[in-house]
């Protein structure tokens, strides 16, 4: 087996570090990108929840937050996105993030930083997601007035 010099590895390890940081930028700045927060009343908020919500048939697959097991209630091809829709009360402000299942797939940390920010995630898990397929995954109001929606397609 030939060793390379000193040189030539030390090039590689920057090549290596060069590339790998440049990868977790993209999906940063992709991650970044789909955020929208939109400023707007209660009512109209309600209104595009409702309007999403009318989309699903029946209860959310994953809701251990209220003491329940994940249940089972799409069969079929696995996510290809997530997305959030969440209005915030105190902002007066309606959330919308959408993530590629690839990249929370290729990164988890991203699923871990979002159960931060959107606290009724913290009992959703990668494997509940691809148990779940396609359809509706959590809606939930919070005590604070808070209430997230979350489907994947």
């Amino acid at each position: 087996m030939a060793r390379l010099s000193p040189g030539r590895s030390a090039l590689l390890i920057v090549v290596g570090a060069i590339g790998a940081l440049a990868g977790m930028v993209a999906v940063l700045f992709f991650a970044l990108s789909t955020l929208e927060v939109t400023s707007m009343p209660a009512t109209r908020a309600a209104q595009e929840l409702d309007r999403v919500r009318a989309r699903f048939a029946g209860l959310p697959c994953v809701d251990r937050g209220r003491g329940q097991e994940a249940t089972t209630t799409s069969v079929g091809p696995p996510p290809t996105a997530v997305h959030i829709l969440e209005w915030e009360a105190d902002r007066e402000s309606l959330v919308r993030a959408t993530t590629p299942y690839w990249a929370l797939r290729a990164g988890s940390w991203k699923l871990g930083t979002a159960r931060r920010f959107v606290s009724p995630l913290e009992h959703v898990d990668l494997v509940d997601l691809e148990r779940c397929g396609r359809g509706l995954i959590l809606d939930r109001t919070t005590p604070g007035g808070r209430r997230v929606l979350i489907w994947t397609e």
